[in-house]
């Protein structure tokens, strides 16, 4: 005999996931699998419904505090009550939005492709990020994609450029002719070439003695035809600030990105060099060129901007370094 008790039960299992079809087949099953029954061979309330939340035009803000037609808050979950009747008795159950639901309703309400459940996570630390800077421009604790891998990767490859001059002829070998290259400079760099970290006679085994020289942008052996030059190679570990990582839609709104922001798919990040922290022998805007090439190299593309727009990395105003996976 079917009993009131075992209907209330399974339907205590039905779940509202944001597809209609996904919460249909879950009572679907839920209510049928107590009767011994299979929805192969037994069909039992069939409705469908997908909430119709209509978002006002699209008006990107400038921030938060201006947030045009965006919102920078946590978007208030959807309930829904559901009431199941059997003979005389009945029940009614309010199902509601989980956090992964809630964010996946604004991308129905912005008319963007739904994610599907699975690429939303919590995010842990990364070796130079936390979670808390990883999570700091949304107002959910999860993410989609992985921002802070990104961001790592961005980071280490910057460090790695920063000092990456190269030596060609071993420190202390004689007999070379007065212009031969002793010390090349690494990587180039965007717009501004190729830097050199190295100051003539680095670590020189008898500095007084020492004549080589710069050329161009490189080091020469100079009239005693004696490499004396150590190349300045090695990995820093100066940090970024991760300005934005991935965006709900209504945020990403509220900031002033475009409606089809790689942001909102998990799939970007905008850096830049901390503020008031000096690097020996580079000026800011080839930090920022650095960041770019670093950014360039890791991800699939990079682009320096001021503010939304687009602006090449050596001019003054650059704000940051936007890296697309």
């Amino acid at each position: 005999m079917v009993t009131f008790s075992h209907v209330r039960r399974n339907l205590r299992t039905c779940r509202w996931s944001g597809d209609r079809n996904d919460f249909q087949h879950s009572c679907l099953v839920s209510i049928i699998a107590f009767l011994g029954h299979s929805l192969a061979d037994m069909r039992g309330l069939d409705f469908s419904f997908q909430p119709d939340i209509t978002h006002p035009p699209y008006r990107p803000g400038r921030r938060c505090a201006s947030p045009g037609n965006g919102d920078c808050n946590r978007s208030e979950a959807l309930s829904f009550d559901i009431e199941a009747r059997f003979c005389a008795n009945g029940e009614v159950v309010r199902i509601t939005q989980d956090q992964i639901d809630i964010v996946r309703q604004e991308y129905v309400n912005h008319g963007r492709p739904v994610p599907t459940r699975e690429e939303f996570s919590v995010p842990t630390a990364t070796t130079n990020f936390s979670v808390a800077e990883i999570t700091a421009n949304n107002s959910y604790s999860i993410v989609r994609g992985d921002p802070g891998g990104l961001a790592q990767d961005v980071r280490d490859e910057y460090n790695r450029l920063i000092n990456d001059d190269v030596q060609v002829v071993p420190v202390g070998m004689g007999g070379l002719p007065p212009t031969e290259i002793v010390v090349n400079p690494g990587a180039t760099i965007a717009r501004v070439g190729a830097l050199l970290d190295t100051a003539p006679c680095n670590n020189a085994p008898n500095p007084p003695d020492c004549d080589d020289m710069v050329m161009g942008r490189t080091i020469i052996a100079g009239p005693n035809g004696i490499a004396e030059t150590e190349a300045v190679n090695r990995t820093t570990d100066f940090g970024l600030k991760l300005n934005s990582g991935w965006r709900n839609p209504e945020r990403n709104e509220a900031v002033g990105g475009i409606p089809n922001s790689n942001h909102q798919r998990g799939g970007a990040v905008d850096l830049k060099p901390l503020a008031g922290v000096s690097i020996p022998g580079k000026t800011r805007s080839e930090l920022f060129c650095i960041l770019l090439t670093a950014g360039m190299r890791t991800g699939s593309n990079a682009l320096s901007e001021k503010g939304p727009k687009k602006r090449n990395c050596n001019l003054s105003g650059v704000t940051h370094v936007h890296v697309n996976q």
